[in-house]
């Protein structure tokens, strides 16, 4: 994984989320999915309704794979361009 196909993947408009279920907490899956690449916090910042977790780098460098990169943007994670890290709204 590079970080220019992360950022295809984030950006295929092919690739939709699937969080029409309210019981659906894409949050808490999302992090369950980043937990595996990082070794530290995985909730690096939070504001009132987004929460902002690793960076990408960090979980390119630590084995992030396409499969599990494809998960987060069907759970509506972003990528945050100012901090370069992955994001959702919770």
């Amino acid at each position: 994984m590079t970080e220019e196909r992360l950022h295809e993947i984030f950006e295929d408009e092919d690739i939709k989320p699937e969080c029409d279920n309210v019981y659906q907490d894409n949050a808490y899956q999302g992090l369950q999915i980043i937990e595996k690449y990082a070794k530290e916090t995985i909730i690096f910042a939070a504001e009132h309704d987004m929460i902002y977790s690793i960076g990408i780098k960090n979980a390119i460098e630590n084995g992030l794979t396409e499969e599990d990169a494809i998960k987060l943007r069907k759970l509506n994670w972003s990528i945050d361009s100012d901090n370069n890290c992955f994001c959702c709204f919770v």
